[in-house]
């Protein structure tokens, strides 16, 4: 079939207007979908659907050195959601789960609809971080896919991957995502997505990992995005996408999710080591020890550590936690506060039942394990690619907890050196008050995560974040007064409200901190 005329030396060569039109209808009824169809279904080999797809698919399978991807052509998708609601149908995923999600780029004269979904990155960071090793990357393929049977639901990969390819499902207590449709494409058979584009937007093709490797911007790369060099993801998208373009829903102000065991479990495990710390400090220099200190730090520990299983989908499997510790911070932070467990409970056994060498050994180790446990807790977050997540904001904010959380307990347990307690106490309250009112600093020459961390906590947040601030106040003001009388009651006061206070600044860690993703909708 000749094309059809596009330009006026094209036209040229009709004799009348009639003519043109009645030649175009005519070369245009061979466009039939329908006719098409049944031409290639006659001589189909394979698959129904192969040959109606297999231009959108790679001739051959992926060689060494090659994987497969997605290639999205921006200036065909309509966002019509066709790859959406196939993915959904094709895959069987409950009520509201999508692993393919459709986004708008927004400009001063241009919009740019986009779908995504996992990009299948050739240093994923899903994998890296998951504690329990539930990913595997097909060395033939490329396809990234998750172990549903091997995942205890902990979400750190809804962290570690920049685009939020992994999806939580709350009836299975797990996450999953897209696997590229692994077993049609064993079998010659286009993925969900690309067989329902009906505009052709999306299409299967091999990628050189090399060549990605030594030019990272040859992948994903569009506006809102963290760097491609961080985990190389492999879809190519065709198309102008300009650097001024924003997301759609830029501007939509959404807390994220607030983990309330997990941020118990961070307070009482940094409170537990902060106290543990200081106390070993004290005894160390031959001040006289607290009997109550250590016991009273192993249960805040055995607390966090128990109510923090909760967060877990699958809690009886959070044995499994400590076999990413090669890559993984989450297992780090499993292995260093499990270790502390027995040292700490052997540290706290009744003097006489084993020799003093050997509870003084327990003590300075748990100790050590503690602080391990408190930096991997702090690496754990930092490792994300969440920007407000920052290692110098994050690191002391942590250190600060341990540290006034610590002292304070020492003051209500009513030591020696009550005032020194209280002074360490009073400067880790005054240093954490600085970080707070820095998170709510609105300015143009901030990254636009710490704009969107403000303004969540200036607007949605508001009144949790007045209520932190109030509760630190009183617990300040309680510590203040115990110094100064050198009077121990004030500091179980100081206890309850810092503990209030501590338990909602670590609510509003998880929920004012912006998620980096692909451009969103409405």
């Amino acid at each position: 079939m000749s094309p059809l005329p596009r330009t006026k030396a094209d036209l040229s060569a009709f004799s009348s207007l009639e003519q043109f039109l009645e030649e175009t209808l005519e070369k245009s009824s061979d466009l039939s979908a329908v006719d098409r169809f049944s031409q290639w279904h006659e001589t189909a080999r394979g698959p129904a659907m192969a040959n109606v797809y297999s231009e959108l698919m790679p001739a051959t399978a992926p060689g060494p050195g090659q994987q497969y991807s997605f290639e999205v052509d921006l200036d065909k998708c309509s966002s019509c959601k066709a790859c959406v609601a196939a993915c959904h149908g094709l895959n069987g995923l409950d009520e509201g789960e999508s692993w393919r999600t459709t986004g708008t780029l927004l400009g001063e004269k241009a919009l740019v609809t986009v779908t995504s979904s996992c990009h299948h990155c050739v240093d994923p960071g899903c994998a890296n971080g998951c504690p329990t090793l539930a990913y595997e990357k097909n060395v033939t393929t490329g396809i990234v896919k998750h172990l549903d049977d091997q995942c205890i639901g902990c979400q750190y990969c809804l962290w570690t991957c920049p685009y939020e390819a992994p999806k939580w499902n709350d009836r299975l207590g797990i996450v999953r995502k897209c696997d590229l449709c692994q077993d049609r494409l064993a079998v010659g058979e286009a993925p969900a997505c690309v067989q329902s584009c009906p505009s052709q937007a999306i299409r299967v093709v091999l990628i050189e990992t090399e060549t990605l490797r030594a030019d990272p911007q040859k992948g994903t790369v569009l506006p809102t995005l963290v760097s491609p060099a961080r985990t190389l993801p492999t879809t190519v998208y065709k198309g102008v996408v300009r650097s001024d373009l924003v997301s759609l829903d830029s501007q939509r102000l959404e807390p994220q999710h607030a983990h309330t065991p997990l941020a118990i479990l961070l307070v009482l495990t940094q409170w537990a080591a902060g106290l543990w710390l200081l106390e070993g400090g004290r005894r160390s220099i031959g001040w006289t020890e607290n009997p109550y200190a250590f016991p009273l730090a192993t249960a805040f520990l055995l607390g966090g550590l128990g109510i923090g299983s909760l967060h877990l989908g699958k809690p009886l499997k959070a044995w499994k936690a400590f076999l990413g510790w090669r890559k993984s911070w989450f297992s780090r932070e499993v292995l260093t506060m499990g270790t502390a467990v027995p040292l700490a409970l052997t540290a706290c056994l009744p003097h006489g039942l084993l020799p003093e060498n050997v509870v003084s050994v327990a003590a300075g180790l748990a100790g050590v394990f503690l602080g391990l446990g408190v930096f991997c807790s702090a690496m754990l977050y930092i490792a994300t690619p969440r920007v407000v997540w920052s290692r110098p904001a994050t690191g002391l904010r942590f250190a600060l907890c341990a540290l006034g959380g610590g002292s304070v307990l020492l003051g209500a347990l009513g030591v020696e050196g009550i005032r020194w307690v209280g002074i360490l106490s009073i400067f880790t309250g005054l240093w954490k008050s600085r970080l707070v009112w820095k998170d709510r600093r609105v300015s143009a020459q901030l990254p636009q995560a710490f704009v969107e961390q403000a303004r969540l906590l200036l607007g949605p947040l508001a009144s949790l974040a007045k209520a932190q601030f109030q509760l630190f106040l009183v617990a300040v003001g309680l510590a203040v007064c115990g110094t100064l009388f050198a009077f121990w009651p004030m500091f179980v006061g100081a206890v309850v409200f810092r503990m209030g206070s501590d338990l909602v600044e670590r609510r509003l860690f998880f929920q004012a901190c912006p998620p980096t993703r692909m451009p969103g909708g409405f």
